[in-house]
């Protein structure tokens, strides 16, 4: 079966440039009026898109199939007006990460989830975009190869993929930034630096002093809050132990496991996803209680797994983001507003006893 898939996926490797010229008429489609429009001929779709007329030929039939679009012999091909669901709605486009992203955590899918309802709630048409590209002027060029009026771009992970949203800012197209940190963009994200220092500051005036430090190596939300963490530690002039920062993640849990079995009677957790399962296991494991001996600060993914928890956690204004986040593409489309602005939400609290 393994090699049947893998054959399978060979044999259908071309299937990229088909698709690009079917979202292109998709999109046309998506955006018609009440008259039929003349799309380009077959030579002109295959020089344009880079691609042979056989190419162009398989996309066509099954867009007419699809009844995107409509023939009349002798004079052309054109768009259907009674071919799509979606007219006249804009559509404003989601990427994830570097765009190359096959599955989605609980994280994601939360916050793609607010961001469709409220983009919808404008009635706004969503797509989910993949990219192929690796350079920030390829990658600019491909979300304008996606024919969408607007852009959220989810945690660009790279500097290439904050490069390739300044560009697309620079051009004046509409483009928002989540859970990132670029000059000069429209961002929203939320405090993390202050909300690390706070929660930090507060275990500390619990008496509590063997508190881990337990996230992502690299990410720019793991250092933020990092910073915050060290800094609630030097205001109260107390020795932060090094070793209670643990952020390889291959060895993430091992190493929290060897802090305990070294016999550190660690009294707090902080947690920055994806570790709250690992974590909570090894506390399971160990017998250690996380209500009054071992406090948890931990994001709200995976502690259902874990019926007995105790602790604080810290929840995403998704729902805020993703208002925020259509209200301003919107605002972009409609009356070419460009300012650029950084906008940031505080967690949500709740302490669950």
């Amino acid at each position: 079966m393994v090699e049947k898939a893998k054959k399978s996926g060979l044999k259908e490797a071309p299937l990229a440039d088909y698709m690009k010229i079917r979202q292109y008429v998709v999109s046309l489609s998506e955006r018609g009026g009440t008259e039929p429009v003349l799309i380009p001929s077959m030579n002109e779709l295959a020089r344009d898109f880079g691609v042979t007329r056989m190419t162009v030929h398989k996309a066509l039939k099954e867009l007419i199939k699809d009844k995107h679009l409509i023939v009349r012999k002798g004079i052309g091909t054109y768009i259907n007006p009674a071919g799509s669901s979606y007219k006249k709605n804009r559509c404003i486009g989601i990427i994830v990460g570097n765009g190359r992203h096959c599955f989605y955590d609980s994280f994601y899918w939360e916050m793609i989830a607010e961001l469709g309802k409220a983009v919808a709630a404008k009635r706004l048409n969503v797509k989910i975009i993949n990219l192929s590209s690796s350079t920030a002027e390829e990658l600019a060029s491909e979300v304008h190869a996606n024919w969408i009026d607007g852009l959220i771009w989810i945690t660009p992970n790279t500097g290439v993929c904050c490069d390739a949203i300044k560009i697309l800012h620079d051009e004046k197209y509409p483009v928002v930034a989540m859970h990132a940190d670029i000059e000069g963009v429209n961002t929203i994200s939320v405090e993390l630096e202050n909300h690390a220092y706070e929660i930090t500051k507060k275990l500390i005036g619990e008496g509590r002093r063997n508190i881990v430090f337990a996230a992502l190596n690299g990410a720019l939300s793991s250092e933020k809050q990092l910073k915050g963490f060290r800094k609630a530690f030097e205001e109260a002039s107390l020795k932060l132990n090094e070793k209670l920062i643990i952020s390889e993640s291959s060895e993430l849990q091992k190493d929290f496991e060897t802090i305990l079995d070294y016999g550190i009677k660690v009294d707090a957790v902080y947690i920055v996803n994806p570790y709250t399962r690992e974590i909570l296991e090894s506390l399971k494991k160990y017998g250690i209680d996380t209500g009054t001996e071992c406090r948890i600060i931990a994001e709200p993914f995976y502690i259902d797994e874990f019926p007995s928890f105790r602790g604080i956690v810290r929840e995403y204004p998704f729902k805020e983001e993703g208002e925020l986040a259509a209200s301003i593409l919107q605002s972009m489309m409609e009356k070419e507003d460009f300012s650029a602005k950084e906008h940031l939400f505080d967690f949500k609290l709740k302490i669950l006893n």
